[in-house]
């Protein structure tokens, strides 16, 4: 439901669905693998004050924040709903201080989207392959470990990663 509401305000998701990103991962590792490059993933997370609890008020707010995110990627970058609340982007070839750089970024643009109100906070962890994990499926747990706990994909099956 928060989804399609996102999706009506106009946000460009180059792929939705949690099973996509377990399936874009582990396609972005093999890549990243055969071409001694390195990945970094972004792990954005919001929470928003008692007055915008609605789901369409998070939506319209979310749908912002996306814009924002957007706004900052490259092209070959690509950003995925990880739970109501929580975006992960995936930046293939980019080494963990430019993807530090660029959720700093990220982070200016999404201070301009909450506005004087402070309409949402906001945390983004950098995950880095092979700064912080050394196989697609440990990447795919520590990300899993950053989505806070009311967005959580933990327990879900990820065979992609088998």
């Amino acid at each position: 439901f928060l989804f399609k509401q996102i999706q009506q305000i106009g946000v460009k998701f180059s792929d939705t669905l949690l099973g996509s990103f377990q399936d874009q991962l582990p396609m972005e590792y093999r890549r990243t693998t055969a071409t001694e490059q390195q990945l970094s993933i972004l792990v954005i997370a919001f929470q928003f004050p008692g007055n915008a609890s609605s789901s369409a008020g998070q939506a319209s707010i979310l749908g912002d924040a996306a814009k924002a995110i957007s706004r900052k990627l490259r092209e070959q970058d690509s950003i995925y709903v990880l739970g109501p609340t929580c975006f992960g982007v995936i930046l293939p070839s980019l080494e963990g201080p430019a993807a530090r750089a660029l959720a700093s970024r990220i982070g200016e643009g999404l201070i301009d989207a909450a506005g004087l109100n402070a309409r949402f906070s906001y945390k983004i962890d950098v995950v880095n392959y092979p700064l912080n994990a050394s196989s697609a499926h440990q990447l795919y747990e520590v990300v899993s470990a950053l989505i806070p706990a009311d967005n959580s994909t933990q327990g879900q099956a990820a065979e992609a990663f088998a």
